[in-house]
């Protein structure tokens, strides 16, 4: 099972999460640009909210950051992505790739991406006065329109939660294997 039904006021589906568990070195700012072109791509919007920073080690710090990247689906379907990072001793070395010097990055992180598929995200369910029609249309949605729009709306976040672990895990050379897609 890949997908957990909030109990929110505008249903909605959230994934498993991704993780990504790394200990060496790495391309921080390649990662980071790699993963905002496949936002962008994909038609996303980034939020990076503060960040926490402290010293961890002598050479390294403690990074915890926090981003969200948002998408209208349409006026009724919304996804947002939660990617939460925390880098242990993270600190900037120097290696020589292909002869020349080059400034990579050398940490320990974890990240866990987390996407979300709303229902109804500008509460128009609950704008109208009547009862009846709330009822009706939430009923409507759960059993007919959710059943459709399992493999058009909430299997294509899935994929994209997926991909972006995979880009990280190609940055870091880790092995990234793919079994199925779905839809």
């Amino acid at each position: 099972v890949i997908l957990m039904a909030d109990d929110s006021p505008s249903d909605s589906y959230t994934t498993w999460p991704a993780t990504v568990r790394y200990d060496g070195v790495f391309d921080f700012d390649g990662m980071y640009q790699a993963i905002v072109d496949h936002l962008r791509r994909h038609n996303y919007w980034l939020y990076e909210r503060p960040y926490k920073r402290k010293p961890w080690s002598p050479t390294g710090t403690e990074l915890i950051l926090k981003w969200t990247a948002e998408r209208k689906l349409d006026e009724y379907y919304h996804y947002t992505i939660e990617f939460e990072w925390h880098f242990m001793d993270f600190h900037p070395v120097e290696v020589i790739r292909e002869g020349k010097k080059v400034t990579l990055t050398k940490a320990y992180f974890w990240v866990n991406i987390r996407g979300t598929a709303a229902a109804d995200w500008q509460a128009l369910e609950t704008k109208s006065g009547n009862t009846f029609t709330k009822h009706l249309g939430k009923f409507f949605r759960k059993n007919v329109v959710d059943r459709e729009y399992l493999y058009e709306y909430i299997y294509p976040l899935f994929d994209d939660v997926q991909e972006l672990a995979d880009i990280i895990k190609s940055f870091c050379n880790m092995e990234v294997t793919r079994t199925h897609k779905h839809g």
